[in-house]
């Protein structure tokens, strides 16, 4: 209650911005140790807004070849 008032008061908003999201986020993964990070693909270096950035455009073109990959090799039903 009284964290929402001061928000206001300060002109701020209550709600989480992205940067504290964000920030949030590395703060999180910064924990875990090298092996950890590596388990879902990040490295230290990526524990920046803008390598968590890059490391999500890796991932997305990863599963992109992948799911295309997939695609090719399914075997294609006929009605007959």
């Amino acid at each position: 209650m009284l964290a929402g008032f001061w928000h206001r008061f300060a002109g701020e908003p209550a709600a989480d911005t992205e940067e504290r999201k964000s920030a949030r986020a590395i703060r999180q993964l910064s924990r875990l140790d090298d092996y950890g990070l590596s388990d879902i693909g990040l490295c230290r270096s990526d524990l920046t807004p803008e390598g968590l950035a890059d490391a999500a455009a890796r991932r997305a073109r990863r599963q992109a070849a992948l799911d295309a990959e997939i695609a090719q090799s399914a075997p294609r039903r006929t009605c007959a």
